[in-house]
């Protein structure tokens, strides 16, 4: 792949890995809290949702890799490095979700609440959605919003020729320099 470097493909797996990472780790919960709430102790719960969860999420896993995996056969070099990159993204995101959230699970949780019936997980909303959470969330949302707006100011990207990301024979790229000859 060579050298690769930031470009507007790249930025698309951050979101992909977010949303990624954060479903893996809403179903291992929703399984730990389907087992506490059957009667499981807390190390039952833990180990029957990373042996039954995680097996499924290893498997999903597995699949998106493969895909993500298909575009290093590209011939666009910035296609291969999203998909390297991209494939790398998702074997952390599920390693990095099956060491963490058990362990915090397991740390944060006391075995008091998680031997007790819980009350099924209502979405959307849920326990974000009580109105006593409802300013503090606005208030987090608000500063994420700003903090990426304002580091999305320093943010400076340089034009460059998208050429590139062609083959030299392309007729298209004929055309693109006529227009710029023209122009």
């Amino acid at each position: 792949l060579g050298e690769v470097t930031l470009n507007f493909l790249m930025l698309a797996v951050f979101p992909l890995l977010i949303g990624v990472g954060l479903d893996d780790a809403l179903h291992l919960l929703v399984r730990f809290r389907q087992a506490a709430a059957e009667g499981a102790t807390s190390e039952e719960a833990l180990h029957e949702g990373v042996a039954r969860t995680g097996r499924t999420l290893w498997y999903t896993t597995l699949s998106t890799v493969a895909g993500f995996a298909a575009l290093w056969l590209a011939p666009s070099p910035p296609v291969q490095a999203f998909g390297l990159l991209a494939s790398a993204a998702m074997l952390c995101a599920f390693f990095v979700t099956m060491t963490l959230v058990p362990a915090a699970q397991h740390l944060l949780a006391p075995e008091a609440r998680r031997r007790a019936p819980l009350a099924p997980l209502h979405l959307p909303g849920g326990w974000l959605a009580r109105p006593r959470w409802a300013a503090g969330w606005l208030a987090l949302v608000a500063a994420i919003g700003v903090a990426a707006f304002a580091s999305g100011q320093a943010l400076h990207v340089d034009p460059y020729d998208l050429r590139w990301l062609l083959r030299a024979a392309d007729p298209e790229v004929a055309v693109y320099q006529q227009l710029n000859d023209e122009f």
